[in-house]
């Protein structure tokens, strides 16, 4: 008797085949799962960081209307212990929120929206400075000079707005 060959060819023909075809679908799906991971990755960045930018800018803006306010007030004379007290508290919550968001866009945002997110903190900064110096010397503000200084915070939050806006139509 002869050995069968055309049976051994076939068997071992269908064994490679099925072994090349499996390999074929593992190395195409474990690349497809790479790339759909690397995808998830981008969105959640992006993601992160819009969500950094606006939150910025909400507590930013919400910070000058609260400085705006207090400048205002302290330009028609310095207030009493009691309502100096309350508004520095209002304040103090709010740096807290301000510096925690300006951090958060130094950690998932660009260099340039860290730069811009700085720039509105040292101009915040300077508008609770010339406040400070009211309530301590007991002078009133310069309505003049605190609304220039506070239309600086305005302007810096405006540019650092069109700079997010600007990033992220550039990332679609």
């Amino acid at each position: 008797m002869s050995f069968p060959w055309t049976n051994l060819i076939t068997a071992g023909s269908t064994l490679i085949a099925a072994l090349g075809g499996a390999s074929l679908t593992a190395l195409l799906s474990g690349r497809a799962e790479s790339h759909r991971l690397a995808h998830e990755r981008l969105m959640n960045r992006a993601h992160q960081r819009t969500e950094g930018y606006a939150d910025f800018l909400r507590i930013a803006q919400a910070d000058a209307r609260l400085l705006g306010i207090a400048g205002f007030r302290f330009s028609h004379g310095v207030p009493d212990d009691e309502e100096a007290q309350k508004m520095i508290d209002e304040m103090s919550e709010i740096v807290v929120v301000f510096q925690g968001a300006c951090a958060r866009v130094e950690i998932v945002g660009s260099e340039a929206a860290a730069s811009a997110a700085r720039r509105v903190s040292e101009a915040a900064a300077l508008v609770g400075q010339r406040l400070r110096i009211s309530y301590l010397s007991g002078q009133p503000v310069d309505l003049d000079a605190g609304t220039a200084e506070h239309a600086e915070l305005k302007r810096t939050i405006d540019q650092f707005s069109q700079l997010c806006r600007q990033e992220l139509a550039d990332a679609d």
